[in-house]
């Protein structure tokens, strides 16, 4: 019988390495542990030999593995482009509880989050808050924004994701002259965005034109410092 909930990771196919492995697989170990899932995940020194090896069968073209655990094992690879053109964003009345025992994890019980994001035909990316109006999370992604000329993510006490792409930009902007201060933003500072964009795997560093209808600035300085400080910091790594 296959266990209520499962935990999983997107990790990006580089050349047949798979990108930032160890991070993924702390994350994974994590939320595994949080939930108490039985058995336990493999040694990762056996899981990580396994998922080598399936990134290597892929090949040179790019791609993403989808690691999946509940009381077994899955790995699944498909084809992956990076996404850099900027999008549409929709604000959302789904608010995140961020005391919940999910909250923070990516689990099979992210359904309501790919709900919002089928439920929006105009926008590329759904954001919402948590209880307490404080900016959380997009469906997909980690949330970047720039008020006052300062770079803020909500922090983990919002609710959102300790996403890996989120983990590495933080480290690559510590010391710059554009840090990211991680804080709890007011949902409604949203509105007064200078630039605003979106992180994950997929989507690395995304620009956000368009939020609920309403264009944003064309001039996005700090948001292309970040994606060359991202580029420049990652960009031969394979395992940060």
């Amino acid at each position: 019988m296959s266990s209520a909930i499962a935990v999983f990771e997107t990790i990006e196919i580089r050349n047949g390495r798979p990108f930032a492995l160890t991070r993924h697989l702390q994350r994974l170990r994590s939320s595994a542990a949080q939930l108490k899932l039985l058995p336990e995940l493999p040694e990762d020194q056996e899981l990580a030999l396994g998922i080598e090896q399936v990134c290597q069968a892929w090949g040179a073209e790019p791609g993403r593995l989808r690691v999946t655990f509940s009381d077994t094992l899955t790995l699944a690879v498909s084809a992956m482009t990076i996404q850099r053109s900027p999008i549409a964003l929709r604000t959302s009345s789904f608010r995140c509880d961020p005391d919940s025992a999910l909250a923070g994890l990516k689990t099979s019980g992210y359904s309501p989050n790919v709900a919002l994001l089928a439920a929006s035909s105009v926008s590329a990316e759904v954001v919402f808050a948590n209880l307490h109006g404080d900016l959380c999370s997009a469906a997909l992604s980690n949330v970047f924004v720039v008020l006052d000329g300062q770079l803020h993510t909500p922090d983990l006490s919002s609710g959102c994701r300790p996403g890996v792409t989120r983990e590495l930009l933080l480290e690559a902007l510590a010391g710059t002259k554009h840090p990211a201060l991680e804080s709890a933003i007011g949902f409604s500072e949203l509105q007064r965005a200078e630039e605003l964009f979106v992180v994950s795997t997929f989507r690395q560093v995304q620009p956000v034109h368009l939020l609920d209808f309403q264009e944003l600035p064309t001039q996005r300085p700090v948001t292309e410092f970040v994606q060359k400080c991202f580029d420049h910091t990652y960009g031969s790594l394979i395992d940060p």
